[in-house]
């Protein structure tokens, strides 16, 4: 069993972007890391840059380790489940990032296993993300709230039924796209009068962060915090005037409910 708090001996099998992620941020709340990648020249360049051990199989990660990270393409999940029955499986807890595979596809290929899907955004980079969480039935509420212990440096854990995965997905994974989609345009907007991009790229950011920032600081609807921008007559509403005219909140929860479905598309295919 884990202890909380302790410095944990973590495995992370594929080390893409995500897995070297992970590496790079729970490296740094010191704890031991191992992993393996089928790319040698990956492994070997990603390992140096952060300093983790490197095994030579996915099996010898699982061996010396407490809590695995598995971080590869769900279409190799088969083979990556064949190869993992050769490891004490049962005795470790396993954390999946692998999108379209659900916990009971883990523990139909390998009984007894302790598994938790996960949902990361791009931000978990700067410890700024936002991770969905979905245990599979053999995770104790202990273990849960280790996992999330250990998660916390790369940013908020919300806990989500797994059936909820999908809307994760299109809402938060997906996320970032539309953000920054949406920053781009404000950025351009103000090149169109007369603002230099990278100034206008900075400020637009900043106002980005800075509105959500506050939003998560003191609460409530983000309506009430629009209504406090927004003066009778002024610029604000002329702005919003437009927007509303132009059905940008229609588009953008359409938006969201296209990548919805497209999630349960690619989940199909992966099942």
């Amino acid at each position: 069993m884990l202890e909380k708090g302790k410095k944990m001996r973590l495995g992370i099998i594929g080390v893409g972007n995500i897995g070297e992620i992970f590496a790079e941020r729970l490296g740094k709340e010191g704890h031991e890391l191992c992993a393996y990648d089928v790319r040698a020249e990956r492994l070997k360049e990603t390992a140096r840059t952060h300093r983790f051990k490197q095994a030579k199989s996915n099996a010898e990660v699982v061996h010396v380790s407490e809590v695995v990270v598995v971080a590869v393409k769900p279409q190799t999940f088969p083979s990556l489940a064949e190869e993992l029955k050769k490891s004490p499986f049962a005795e470790r807890l396993f954390i999946s990032v692998l999108a379209g595979i659900p916990t009971g596809k883990y523990e139909e290929a390998l009984p007894g296993i302790k598994v938790i899907r996960i949902m990361p955004n791009l931000a978990i980079k700067i410890g700024k993300g936002v991770i969905g969480l979905a245990c599979g039935k053999n995770v104790s509420e202990e273990e849960e709230a280790q996992a999330e212990e250990l998660l916390r440096p790369l940013g908020m854990v919300e806990r989500v039924a797994e059936s909820k995965m999908d809307a994760v997905t299109a809402v938060s994974g997906s996320g970032a796209g539309y953000v920054f989609a949406i920053i781009e345009a404000l950025a351009e907007a103000g090149v169109r009068l007369g603002l230099d991009y990278s100034q206008a790229l900075r400020m637009v950011a900043q106002t980005m962060a800075g509105s959500a920032e506050l939003l998560l600081a003191i609460g409530g609807h983000p309506a009430e915090l629009k209504n406090r921008v927004t003066s009778p007559g002024g610029t604000t509403i002329e702005g919003l005037f437009v927007m509303e005219k132009g059905g940008v909140k229609g588009i953008l929860m359409d938006a969201v409910a296209a990548a919805y479905r497209r999630a349960k598309e690619l989940a199909s295919v992966a099942r």
